[in-house]
């Protein structure tokens, strides 16, 4: 999947319902075969075995090393033709990201934020249960990551609000305990933080609280 400069690897599985959208550089056989082995490890973890992948006939040219490094069977599509499950969720994540970069208040979004969003458009989806999914009661977030909703980290910004960042890498320096950044998401794991694209240096950085604030 392609949004503006931004290059996606997606799926979705038939069982769970769990979308994930992981950025990749271009779509030549490392960066895929890299994205694949990301979504992988996070069925195993779960409990999960893939065995069939359904996928465009595009993508062919790029799992001869797959079949026998991940143990998967490769069910293509006719010559021209789209995975239908694959095509809707590749529309319903174009259409997200679309509202997404609509309600930003910026002329100009970089390619990190493209990818953030299309990453956390797949991570929206995932929150709540799927109509579809072997459970009516757990999402897909809970069945596959085992991470339920914390609306008070979660939720604190949107990503791409303007925020202020509080808290430095060293007390022992005469640094602004806050600074003005981009929020990005919520940190991942036991460590409470969030990730921010700082406006000073350009760079991802995480911080403990953020606060956020209007654009004037």
């Amino acid at each position: 999947m392609e949004i503006k400069y931004a290059k996606f690897l997606t799926c979705i599985d038939t069982t769970v319902r769990y979308c994930s959208c992981i950025p990749v550089q271009n779509l030549k056989t490392d960066p895929v075969f890299e994205a694949l082995d990301k979504i992988f490890r996070r069925y195993n973890k779960a409990g999960f075995q893939v065995k069939i992948i359904k996928c465009d006939r595009a993508i062919i040219p790029l799992t001869d090393d797959m079949l026998d490094d991940m143990g998967v069977t490769i069910d293509p599509t006719a010559a021209g033709d789209h995975e239908p499950t694959a095509e809707q969720n590749n529309r319903t994540l174009k259409e997200r990201v679309r509202v997404a970069l609509a309600q930003l208040p910026y002329k100009v979004v970089t390619k990190v934020i493209t990818e953030c969003l299309g990453r956390r458009a797949a991570e929206l989806l995932n929150f709540f249960p799927q109509k579809d999914s072997i459970s009516s009661h757990f999402s897909p977030q809970q069945l596959i990551d085992n991470v339920n909703i914390n609306y008070r980290s979660d939720m604190v910004a949107e990503l791409g609000q303007y925020v202020h960042a509080i808290g430095t890498d060293s007390n022992n320096l005469m640094e602004p305990r806050s600074i003005k950044a981009i929020y990005i998401e919520h940190t991942k794991g036991q460590c409470t933080g969030h990730q921010v694209l700082s406006l000073n240096t350009k760079e991802m950085i995480s911080r403990l609280k953020v606060v956020a604030l209007p654009v004037t």
